[in-house]
């Protein structure tokens, strides 16, 4: 399913990484090597390649991860050449609309430390969107699509495109373009029917959606 979704590359540092135990998890990382899907946690940084090579770093915390961690992984995707670095927070409190301090202290170190971009999960809800120094941290983008759960009491979710742009030799980024679009988990209500769909333009869901992100009002 992932590979005929266009999924390159996932992050698997969360609460229910070991559900079935070390066993389990190799599994999760012997499949997805065998189907070519890049994945990092913790434990283990990744460098995705572009064409035209430039190279994307990432790293995953999980919900019981410290900055020291996260420091680590960014000095070893720097000494892998790692061009951007994303960083992916398994954090926060789950139904919470808003990132607790714990969330944006850790945020701020990563940034601080090198990471470009920061991706929030866990919370099962939408959370804002902050721009700290000149770098965006997504604190939660809710859930997309979520088995666990057959009936939605927010069905909210979003897309996140983010356009990095380079220096003149693509050694390391210079500005961001961030484009957010506004999507339910389902195609109809009551009920999950597990088939994301776009909200509207202009319609009261989708400005709802960019309310809980903090982000513009305009379409963007």
């Amino acid at each position: 399913m992932l590979t005929d979704a266009g999924i390159e590359a996932v992050n698997i540092a969360n609460n229910h990484t070991k559900d079935y135990k070390q066993e389990g998890l190799q599994d999760t990382r012997d499949n997805l090597d065998e189907y070519g899907i890049i994945w990092s946690d913790a434990d283990n940084v990744a460098i995705f390649e572009t064409a035209n090579g430039i190279k994307i770093g990432m790293f995953g915390l999980g919900n019981s991860g410290t900055l020291a961690q996260g420091k680590a992984c960014i000095d070893e995707l720097k000494e892998m050449g790692a061009n951007i670095i994303i960083a992916s927070c398994h954090w926060g409190v789950e139904k919470m609309y808003t990132p607790n301090n714990d969330q944006i202290q850790l945020a701020y170190g990563l940034i601080d430390y090198g990471a470009d971009i920061i991706i929030g999960t866990h919370p099962h809800r939408l959370q804002p969107i902050e721009v700290y120094n000149g770098k965006y941290i997504c604190y939660s983008l809710s859930n997309f699509c979520f088995g666990g759960n057959n009936i939605l009491s927010d069905p909210d979710s979003c897309i996140i495109q983010c356009t990095f742009i380079m220096d003149s030799e693509g050694q390391y980024c210079v500005d961001y373009k961030l484009n957010v679009i506004p999507y339910s988990q389902t195609s109809t209500r009551p009920g999950n029917d597990f088939c994301p769909a776009p909200y509207e333009w202009g319609t009261e869901e989708y400005y709802r959606v960019l309310s809980k992100l903090g982000w513009s009002s305009e379409d963007e």
